[in-house]
């Protein structure tokens, strides 16, 4: 908590700081002495620059490339990403106060012009979130060249637009066109659609041919050996695991995959198809079968749990390998470094792996003892997402949610306990609807148990 309200109070400090900056020789009105004065207005754009580069930017990459250096983090390796961090937090952060108070009188204009920015901005992502439905199960990030992208089309585009005002002066047009240019992200399309070009290293996808492989219902088999309905959420939330035949699967690859919402069709009644609200949905592979588990509001669950329906899913879905990368015995102390995870080590307070990385998230990894698997992480993200916060080192706990905390105790107690974590290498991407017709939830979880 009070990491974020530092973060919070370093950017108020830095918007008030431009504010400064800039209106020290502010661009609106015809009274400021240096305009007659022999000024070159480049040389005064690069001032103001060379200020923010020197008292912002720079002292931020210092204090990452510290902060990496205190946790025994390698510096080396994460500078390209602390540079893209810049790059992205610039954008959110820095641009959008030096162009506001470019086109501002006095500080208390430029408080009054960001908070109705701020208020707007605020306003239309709660409106969006409102209709977006519960929080996914798990998240893919496939578009993140698109998204850098952006991000540098934006940075491009603000430069130029600061060049044009500091050269024309016209400020009452570069109020015009940043009102406009603000609505259209807040309301409109953004930038587009960018190009989403696949860029192959550890962490990014390794296309293969998905053409061949499916995903269809096995409803009918074996209903009563998945009684895996759970109640979680103060029990507003309902797990019901419903078994489904995956084919076309290369030798040793697995397949996972996520759906934000379903829709579902009453085999008695109107027939109409109606939308599952709320709900998110997984496919995951336990002992060898596949399930879909499907998570939704216990009210739900319980109007529709005895009726007969037809489910549609839709799934971004990614095959991929699992191979062992590293054996940590559970009575070593110091941390270990894992490839494309982070620095990890027991933490027996949390019953699991604590682990810490610099600047990017891990990638989706399991975790195994004495045979009971976790699958954690993040699945497949951007190698360069966008952190925001004062540290650049990503900090967690894996915990063993395969196993009780009293069985996690007793195995890590044994002298001779191995954890063994091993990245899942992504292969791809691509989509599938799933059909489960004629099913009937009910069936699926008839020891429904809260955990």
């Amino acid at each position: 908590m009070i990491s974020s309200l530092l973060g919070v109070l370093l950017v108020l400090a830095w918007w008030y700081l431009i504010a400064l900056l800039v209106q020290d020789e502010a661009l609106p009105g015809d009274r400021q002495f240096w305009l007659t004065r022999p000024y070159v207005r480049r040389d005064l754009i690069a001032a103001k620059l060379l200020f923010l580069l020197s008292f912002i930017s720079v002292p931020w990459l210092l204090a990452d490339c510290a902060i990496l250096a205190a946790q025994n983090l390698p510096v080396a390796v994460n500078f390209p990403a602390i540079l893209l961090r810049q790059v992205a937090c610039l954008t959110l952060f820095i641009l959008p106060a030096l162009l506001i108070a470019m086109v501002t009188s006095g500080v208390k204009q430029f408080l009054l012009a960001f908070f109705i920015a701020a208020l707007g901005f605020v306003g239309l992502s709660l409106l969006l979130n409102s209709h977006s439905g519960n929080v996914v199960i798990g998240s893919q990030n496939v578009r993140w060249t698109a998204e850098w992208i952006e991000r540098i089309v934006i940075l491009v585009l603000a430069v130029s637009f600061v060049i044009w005002l500091y050269s024309s002066r016209r400020t009452t047009a570069g109020r015009i066109v940043l009102g406009a240019v603000g609505a259209w992200f807040l309301l409109g399309p953004g930038v587009g659609n960018m190009p989403n070009w696949k860029v192959v290293n550890s962490r990014t996808p390794r296309e293969i041919d998905t053409s061949g492989i499916g995903v269809s219902s096995r409803a009918q088999d074996e209903t009563r050996s998945y009684s895996g309905g759970s109640a979680y959420g103060q029990a507003e939330y309902f797990l019901v695991d419903v078994p489904i035949r995956v084919t076309g699967l290369p030798p040793n690859v697995e397949l996972g995959g996520y759906s934000g919402g379903m829709t579902y069709q009453l085999s008695s009644g109107d027939g109409a198809i109606k939308e599952l609200t709320h709900t998110a949905s997984e496919i995951k592979a336990v002992n060898g079968d596949y399930l879909q588990v499907i998570n939704m509001p216990v009210r739900q669950w319980e109007s529709l749990k005895m009726q007969r329906l037809t489910l549609r899913t839709s799934f971004q879905l990614t095959p991929f390998t699992v191979s062992v990368a590293t054996r940590i015995p559970a009575t070593y102390k110091r941390a270990t470094r894992i490839a494309d995870v982070g620095d990890c080590k027991v933490d027996r307070a949390s019953f699991g792996l604590s682990c810490k990385a610099g600047v990017w998230q891990p990638q989706r990894f399991r975790i195994q003892l004495r045979g009971e698997t976790t699958d954690t992480g993040v699945n497949f993200e951007s190698p360069y997402p966008l952190i925001v916060g004062l540290s650049p080192v990503q900090k967690w706990v894996a915990p063993f949610t395969a196993l009780s905390q009293s069985e996690v105790a007793g195995m890590l107690a044994q002298p001779r306990a191995v954890i063994e974590v091993s990245p899942e290498r992504p292969l791809g991407e691509f989509r599938r609807t799933l059909v489960l017709p004629n099913v009937r939830l009910g069936d699926y979880a008839p020891g429904a148990r809260n955990p």
